[in-house]
């Protein structure tokens, strides 16, 4: 029954549209789900589909129910709201604020809030990961060219602390169009039969959905906060509101001098993961040998400066590479 009222309400294009925008789907699948051809992959996505029905709203889920008997489960398997996560994260991070010292802000609120949100986001280990990729600055008097994915957390197939997860975006990511726009991006169907499959370094074909958004303060960008989920359809345009609370909550943990006006951001196309794998790789040597540079009391603002130092270093090699190496569109 849920199928023939699907198909009277896509009769109208613009409709169709609408429906297949917000659930991050493309409009010929719901053309297929309609005529029986396939079936969605995501227990969430019905009820998202069923909200855009509401004169029949019962009657399609009694129908989806009896179809797919675990859409009853839906409700107590789906992740907490990141609204909610939000919530019962901020007073830990405003706490942390007053204790935390300048230099040491950045990476001790966002691995805060990573933590808590992910355990909180994914309690059935299904497979999410959050990844927060801010700018790298650039040289005095150019513009910003590059994202650096800094800090990230998993569940599910991925390691709780993807320390390894270091990559450069540039603007063929989904990360580049979200700060590039200061609007959410996202690639909610990147194995369906109508989308190109994406490879997203060594995160691979794990992932299924995907949604970057942007971290904005008082009209600039620092950054990008980067979801990945090993389910289909986990991102939809109904919960990009959540995904921008949580967003606003790492924009705490930016500095100041961490944001950037749209007009000095100009992105560059970054060549593929493989072509930047042996560079990233010689991170930690250029850290040690900047740190033994400096005095044998190092502070955390000296570790922080030769830090950025290091990362700044590889980025103008790979902005070169950029030049003759095959760039690649990735998922974050």
């Amino acid at each position: 029954m849920w199928r023939e009222v699907l198909n009277a309400h896509i009769q109208d294009v613009q409709q169709r549209q609408k429906i297949a925008q917000a659930l991050g789907i493309h409009p010929l699948t719901l053309i297929r789900w309609a005529s029986g051809i396939s079936t969605p992959r995501r227990p969430q996505v019905l009820r998202d589909l069923a909200d855009f029905m509401p004169e029949q709203r019962e009657e399609v889920l009694q129908s989806m129910m009896e179809e797919f008997p675990l859409l009853q489960e839906v409700d107590s398997r789906e992740p907490t709201s990141i609204k909610a996560a939000s919530a019962d994260i901020s007073w830990k991070i405003v706490s942390l604020l007053t204790v935390t010292s300048p230099a040491m802000r950045f990476a001790t609120l966002c691995d805060a809030i990573l933590t808590e949100a992910i355990n909180i986001l994914d309690p059935h280990n299904m497979g999410i990961a959050l990844l927060v990729a801010p700018f790298i600055p650039p040289s005095p008097g150019q513009q910003v060219r590059s994202l650096l994915v800094h800090t990230a957390r998993g569940t599910g197939p991925w390691e709780p602390y993807l320390e390894q997860a270091a990559v450069f975006l540039g603007i063929e990511s989904l990360a580049g169009q979200a700060v590039s726009t200061l609007s959410p991006a996202m690639d909610s169907h990147l194995f369906d039969d109508t989308a190109q499959a994406v490879r997203c370094n060594y995160f691979g074909n794990l992932i299924q959905s995907a949604i970057a958004m942007p971290i904005l303060h008082l009209g600039g960008v620092g950054g990008c906060l980067i979801a990945l989920s090993t389910q289909p359809h986990a991102f939809s345009f109904l919960n990009q509101l959540d995904f921008r609370d949580l967003a606003n909550l790492l924009a705490l943990s930016f500095r100041p001098d961490y944001f950037y006006q749209p007009e000095q951001i100009d992105l560059a196309a970054l060549p593929a993961y493989s072509a930047q794998k042996e560079r990233l790789a010689t991170y930690k040597p250029r850290l040690s040998r900047l740190l033994n540079n400096k005095d044998e009391n190092v502070h955390s603002s000296s570790y922080v400066q030769a830090r950025r130092q290091a990362w700044t270093q590889i980025e103008k090699e790979i902005l070169q590479l950029s030049t003759t190496a095959e760039t690649q569109s990735y998922a974050i």
